[in-house]
């Protein structure tokens, strides 16, 4: 496409030159297009290789998880002060208040 917006340049500037000055415009008006488009193309494409660097090397970083683990959740609801559970076979009735009659 660069090669064509080229293309189109030169014949703009030798028809120019020449005293045809509409066919010098219509070709420096395809030219400009040609170019504007391919300027668009390249950006795009240099902007998905860059993107693509990064995310094969590392860059953005690890996935982080969206909650915590449960280890994590079930410390964080536990007291500090709070004696750690017993193994001696406590069972769940037995850690439940008791209700008042």
């Amino acid at each position: 496409m660069l090669k064509y917006a080229a293309l189109f340049l030169i014949l703009s500037i030798i028809a120019g030159s020449l005293g045809f000055l509409t066919v010098s415009r219509v070709a420096r008006n395809i030219s400009l297009a040609l170019f504007g488009i391919f300027l668009v193309i390249a950006l795009a494409v240099a902007g998905f290789f860059i993107l693509l660097e990064r995310a094969t090397a590392g860059e953005m970083g690890p996935a982080k998880p969206s909650s915590p683990p449960l280890i994590t959740m079930i410390a964080a609801l536990t007291p500090p002060d709070a004696p750690p559970p017993s193994s001696s076979g406590a069972r769940a009735r037995d850690l439940l208040p008791m209700r008042r009659s």
